[in-house]
């Protein structure tokens, strides 16, 4: 269900009032930080939920 490379966001998270900081790096190779609210942020695999939610069959009684 997760993407993360880290294995420990799947059993050992914790809360942290601290700035999060993301570094990706752009098409043109130039590192870009973006900086977010504290927070819980998970690398969620979207077609795992996708399949879940929306490729979930509704059952009629």
């Amino acid at each position: 269900m997760n993407n993360a490379l880290d294995i420990a966001e799947n059993d050992q998270f914790f809360f942290d009032n601290s700035e999060i900081s993301v570094i990706n790096v752009d098409e043109e190779g130039e590192f870009q930080t973006t900086k977010l609210a504290p927070g819980i942020y998970l690398n969620l695999n979207k077609d795992f939920f996708k399949r879940k939610l929306l490729g979930a069959t509704i059952k009629t009684s």
